[in-house]
Parts: C-alpha cells; structure tokens; sequence
C-alpha cells in the first residue's frame, strides 16, 4: 500500500498578511466606500435639483459648488467601467449632468473676429485685501491686459500700483471705500479713462464706470463686487440678489458697447447668474476653453491650499 502523501494534499498552513497591506486593503476599502457613498449623495441631490432648481437648502448648495462637486464623477464612470465595478451606476446620473452642463468648455471653439481684427484685452482681479503688492503686481505683468479690473483693493497695494506701474498703465482710478464690505474698487488701463462714474449702494458694494475709445469706438467699462451668500444652515443669498438688483438697474442707462467684469461671488448655475446672462454674454461660456475655476484661490486661503480652484465666480 502506498502510504506516501501527495504534495496536493498537504494543507498549506494559512499566514496573516503583514500589517502594511491589511493597512493598506483598509484604506482602499474605505476610500472605495466614500466614493460610492459620495456617488449616492450626488445622484440625490442631481435628480432633486434638476426637478426643483435652487428652492431649498440643499439644491443652493449644490449649485453653488458646481462644477466642482461633480467635476470628477466622469472619471469615476470611466474607472469603474473599465475596472467592471458595480459601483459605477451610482456615478452616472452626476457625470451625465456635468457633461451636459459642461461639456462644451472642452470643445475648441473658432474666434467670433478674425485674427487681424484688433483686439481689447481685459482681465479681472480680485486682490483679496491683500498687502502683498509685489505679487499683485507680477500677477498683473503675466496677463499683459489692456484694461485691468480690480476688487477688494486696500489703499497701500494702490498707492504701491500706482507708483510702479505708471509707465506701463499710465491711466488708472482708484476708489478706497472702507465702510464698504467689498471695499475698494480700481482700474489700470493703457487707454485714457474719461467719463467716470462711482456709486456706492447702502456701504454695501459700489460700482465703477469708466469709457475709453478703442478703435474709433466709445466703450464703456464696468466693474462691481456684490457680496457672497451666507453658508451654513442658514444660506442666504438676498443679499447677493438685492445688489445683481441694484447694478442690472445701472447697466441698463448704458448705451453702445460695453465690458462688464468683476467678482460676482456666484456660480454659473445660480438664478442671479442667469439674470445676468440673460441681457449679456458670458465670454468663458462664449469662446473659452476649460472651466475657468477661480476660487477658492490658494494664495489667500493658507489654510487650503491643497485644494485647487473649483468654481468660477470671476467673470467677463
């Protein structure tokens, strides 16, 4: 009889894995789950948003972190189909939404004016309060605008602007309203600046008006700053809606072509922003290229700087 024991048969004693990889298989299976759970959240608050726009809470908040909050669920569906996860239909319904409501920035688009057609160049700045001149100012010297709008503007980065830039933007207006809450408002421009206007609405926010003459064509430049909503349990955002009020009144008076920019502390997805859009064009929407995120910016928030730029609320 044969008594020998086949290799096959042995049972091989089982070993614990070391305590890196069970580390390591946690973390995944957790990070897994958030994604999952994330993924639920955003098909609630998608579906309830698309049947109830911004009537409540919840719905506000959304829309008011989007694009960011659902910029990457189209990389979750992407993975999870290629990785044949069940988890990915919890993704679907965000990732559709972003595609369609953001779809379009990743489409090259061809100039609206031909490339010999002169061209005004102009950015908006919100500077933050900041004291930090220096910066400010090489930030203003790598856009080369034409016409540069500035918000939240203190004296000293002014007087500092005004002194080093002379040469390169001859003209410029400052207005420094401390009891404002969006404080001072400014404007360096190559071109000279005639027909000034500066209102103030209720120490609150105030609006800057100025014409200059490009290419034998009066155009009028505007810049204001109305104020962010309040977050939290008690979002509010009346505020924001009484000065949009109070500068589409303003806007109205002008006449010809005109260049309205500035910080307006609201996403393209929010009812403000569509008042807006509804008598002007919004030129990312119209010929830019990408989302155009420019807040939270990680130079003013220390505290975050981790985390990049993940909604636009800077427009032209």
């Amino acid at each position: 009889m044969d008594t020998s024991i086949h290799p096959s048969a042995v049972e091989k004693p089982k070993t614990t894995p070391p305590l890196w990889r069970r580390i390591l298989r946690l973390i995944v299976f957790w990070g897994v789950s958030s994604i999952d759970v994330m993924g639920i959240i955003l098909t609630g608050l998608s579906i309830l948003w698309l049947l109830v726009g911004d009537s409540n809470i919840f719905t506000w908040h959304f829309s008011s972190l989007m694009p960011g909050i659902i910029a990457l669920t189209p990389f979750f569906v992407i993975f999870g189909l290629m990785k044949r996860r069940r988890w990915v239909v919890f993704h679907i319904v965000p990732a559709g939404l972003f595609v369609l409501l953001y779809g379009i920035f990743f489409i090259p688009r061809a100039p609206i004016v031909s490339a010999d057609t002169p061209q005004l160049r102009v950015m908006t700045f919100n500077t933050q309060f900041k004291f930090q001149a220096e910066e400010i100012m090489r930030v203003i010297l790598e856009a080369d605008a034409d016409v540069i709008a500035l918000q939240e503007l203190v004296q000293p980065t002014a007087d500092y602007l005004a002194e080093h830039l002379a040469d390169e933007y001859p003209y410029q207006i400052s207005h420094i309203d401390p009891n404002a809450l969006t404080q001072g408002k400014g404007l360096l421009s190559r071109y000279p600046l005639h027909n000034e206007v500066f209102l103030n609405y209720k120490n609150q926010i105030n609006y800057l008006r100025v014409q200059i003459e490009f290419d034998d064509e009066t155009v009028t430049i505007v810049t204001t700053h109305p104020s962010p909503p309040t977050w939290g349990p008690h979002y509010n955002n009346i505020y924001r809606s009484q000065h949009i009020d109070w500068i589409m009144d303003n806007l109205s008076q002008e006449s010809g072509t005109l260049i309205v920019m500035g910080d307006f502390n609201t996403t393209d997805q929010s009812a403000d922003y569509r008042q807006i859009t509804a008598q002007y064009h919004d030129s990312v929407r119209e010929v830019g290229l990408g989302l155009g995120q420019s807040f939270p910016d990680s130079t003013a928030w220390q505290k975050f700087q981790f985390i990049p730029p993940l909604i636009r609320i800077d427009y032209v």
